[in-house]
């Protein structure tokens, strides 16, 4: 499932990801909450200690997603205790056009601080 956490108006777009993502989440909450105009958007995506992974779909959607929104992000803060959610996002960080930081959960606030 998917959740934002922030308020429409916060120019920190804070997304949470818990269970299993669907494609559904992507479309319900994730895309819409992108398309809302932020200009160069930074994001706070925290995985928490239920997050176990992304459907087929999700995936998919993830991916039509991020090539639609390329270079509309500025920043983005992955917040993940997750070992290999946390190595995928240390492998790619150095293919996307904007600044990736991994914090751990502990760090949720250290994140926020650092999207500014």
């Amino acid at each position: 499932m998917i959740t934002q956490l922030s308020d429409p108006a916060d120019p920190v777009l804070d997304i949470g990801f818990t269970g299993t993502v669907t494609a559904e989440d992507y479309a319900a909450v994730l895309a819409p909450a992108l398309e809302r105009g932020r200009e160069r958007i930074r994001m706070r995506a925290t995985f928490g200690e239920g997050f176990r992974g992304y459907s087929s779909g999700a995936m998919i959607a993830d991916a039509r997603l991020g090539l639609r929104h390329w270079r509309d992000f500025a920043r983005v803060a992955v917040v993940s205790d997750v070992p290999w959610l946390r190595w995928s996002v240390a492998a790619f960080a150095p293919l996307v056009p904007c600044e990736i930081k991994l914090f751990h959960l502990a760090e949720r606030d250290s994140a926020r601080d650092w999207l500014g």
